[in-house]
């Protein structure tokens, strides 16, 4: 009884989620198999625009979007995220920054140039500084200090 009612509600949590069209009648098994791969999707659906919007292909689950992809495409997807890993790894090694097994350490030509562009922040916003100690002229009598 109480698996009959749990799949009753995810066969409504279904037809409240998606539009349905069609003649064709399903059984409830054909409808919660349709649930589970309609969830697939909609979580694939996610992942890609989280990568499309952050960058990040390392969000996406590729077993999952293998299922959906064809072969082709999945070996162009699989090229791509190497010539990124590429990409990634060459711009790292220009900035002095190497990777170990634990993640990514700094060289010191990576430190020499955040130095210098730390001190080339600092000094480009001082101005000349003035002689003294006052802000402005002094007016009155007697002494200063």
């Amino acid at each position: 009884m109480m698996e009959r009612l749990g799949e009753k509600y995810e066969v409504e949590e279904l037809a409240a989620k998606y539009t349905f069209t069609g003649r064709e009648s399903m059984t409830v098994p054909q409808a919660l198999a349709i649930k589970e791969e309609l969830e697939k999707i909609d979580e694939l659906l996610k992942q890609l625009e989280e990568a499309s919007k952050n960058a990040q292909i390392g969000v996406i689950d590729m077993d999952l979007l293998s299922e959906f992809a064809e072969p082709g495409d999945m070996e162009q997807l699989g090229q791509l995220r190497q010539m990124i890993e590429d990409y990634m790894r060459e711009m790292a090694e220009r900035q002095g920054i190497e990777r170990d097994g634990a993640g990514f350490r700094l060289t010191p030509k990576a430190y020499r140039l955040f130095q210098s562009k730390l001190l080339e922040k600092i000094f480009a916003n001082l101005q000349a500084s003035r002689t003294g100690r006052h802000q402005g002229p002094i007016v009155g009598e007697g002494s200063v200090e």
